[in-house]
């Protein structure tokens, strides 16, 4: 790249999303929040009643069946497997969306800052190559053509370190 010229297109910009795309995400993961809530209820519900009714058997004491309170006892174990991984699933979810959703904004933030970066190189590069422009332009119209070398220099090698990074 010669020295005077400067970047002939900006950076690329990155797409936004719409505000549609947003509230349809949100509607869908409301729907699915309600539903996961409505089998949570259901199997907490399902869980409560097969308690209920293997103390009620085991309480009985004139017409004690083992094989019946067996059964209820085995059914009741799944029942409480179950109801742990609804527990254990609404319990971890929360605190991992919640961190997902912090990590999302940190690189929203952080691609937001890379894309002003690369529009202020480019700005700065416009306007160091202007600069140099207008010295060159100026000193021609002086008596001899010499152009002033500190300026020239110093605006060369900070268009050099712009565009070497």
């Amino acid at each position: 790249m010669p020295d005077h010229e400067g970047p002939t297109s900006p950076p690329p910009t990155s797409p936004k999303t719409s505000p549609e795309t947003s509230s349809t995400d949100s509607t869908s993961l409301e729907i699915r929040e309600y539903i996961a809530a409505a089998i949570g209820a259901a199997l907490v519900g399902v869980t409560l009643v097969l308690l209920v009714w293997t103390y009620q058997a085991a309480g009985v004491v004139n017409n004690f069946n083992a094989e019946a309170f067996g059964r209820q006892k085995d059914i009741l174990l799944l029942a409480l497997g179950f109801l742990g991984t609804v527990i254990g699933y609404y319990f971890g979810r929360l605190p991992a969306e919640q961190q997902a959703n912090a990590s999302r904004k940190q690189a929203d933030a952080a691609t937001n800052a890379a894309q002003k970066a690369k529009e202020d190189k480019h700005k700065a590069g416009q306007l160091i190559s202007d600069a140099i422009k207008k010295v060159e332009q100026q000193s021609s119209n002086l008596e001899g053509g010499t152009p002033p070398n500190d300026a020239l220099r110093t605006l060369r090698e900070a268009e050099r370190l712009l565009y070497s990074t």
